[in-house]
């Protein structure tokens, strides 16, 4: 789709809105690959709107007009606000992610889960060879330490493909875990695959399929993560989850020594 109906679109989408919440809701989200040209397109619009309404109040005689222009005129200004709060946010995390993090910051992970509650990960960890779970081990200890996150070797976006757009990868031998970020120190994890040979090339399709799969709980997360007691249930939830996927391979390893 062009760029000037996508930019249309989010218009018309937030047009009739008033509630901050709503119109977070409807705006596209920083892993959207024209999210900086989709936002500035449209604040340029809600800009000419919002001069233009200026002018028709510096004309308007009508006080019952000249009162609803100038309350249209405050609706437009607070839009305006939250479209560059979200582009504030975003720029926030394009920062971490290029810089990087701290070898004393932990990132904090959250795994992707079924909608029957499972954890992806561990299910995924069933299809992997027990030999290869050192090297699990070393990637998930690789992002906690924010070493993949701003590597252009260890943390690889995925954008070359549609399907796989805004994921990134982090690698170690066969292993490939796929994330995305979901706030500054915080990733959400979405599957752990080994890639046996080189020419598997299904793998991108068993990427694809879980990356649809774990859009809508990835969006519910997106939503919620600024609720701070939601996110700090949500971090201690998954640190159970984080220890527990630990045991899993720390066990294994012993049993193939």
């Amino acid at each position: 789709m062009p760029l000037s109906e996508l930019i249309i679109n989010y218009y018309q989408a937030i047009l009739l809105l008033t509630d901050e919440d709503d119109i977070l809701h409807s705006l596209p989200y920083p892993i959207f690959e024209e999210f900086y040209p989709v936002m500035n397109g449209l604040i340029e619009i809600l800009n000419n709107e919002k001069q233009e309404l200026t002018e028709e109040i510096l004309t308007e005689t009508d006080s019952d007009m000249l009162l609803l222009y100038k309350n249209e005129l405050k609706i437009l200004e607070f839009k305006i606000q939250v479209c560059k709060k979200r582009l504030e946010m975003a720029r926030e995390v394009d920062k971490e992610e290029e810089q990087g993090f701290s070898n004393t910051d932990k990132v904090k992970l959250v795994f992707a889960k079924t909608t029957s509650n499972r954890v992806y990960f561990i299910e995924d960890l069933k299809h992997i060879d027990r030999s290869e779970y050192g090297d699990v081990l070393g990637a998930l200890s690789r992002l906690e330490d924010g070493n993949s996150l701003g590597n252009s070797e260890q943390g690889k976006h995925l954008s070359e493909s549609k399907l796989l757009r805004g994921i990134k990868e982090a690698k170690q031998f066969q292993i490939r875990i796929l994330y995305k970020k979901l706030a500054p120190g915080i990733i959400y994890v979405m599957q752990v695959l080994q890639k046996k040979t080189d020419m598997d090339n299904g793998i991108r399709n068993d990427m694809a399929t879980r990356n649809n799969n774990t859009s809508v709980e990835y969006k519910f997360l997106l939503d919620r993560v600024h609720d701070e007691q939601f996110l700090q249930n949500l971090i201690e939830e998954n640190e159970i989850i984080l220890s527990e996927i630990n045991s899993i391979l720390n066990s294994s390893k012993k049993e193939v020594r």
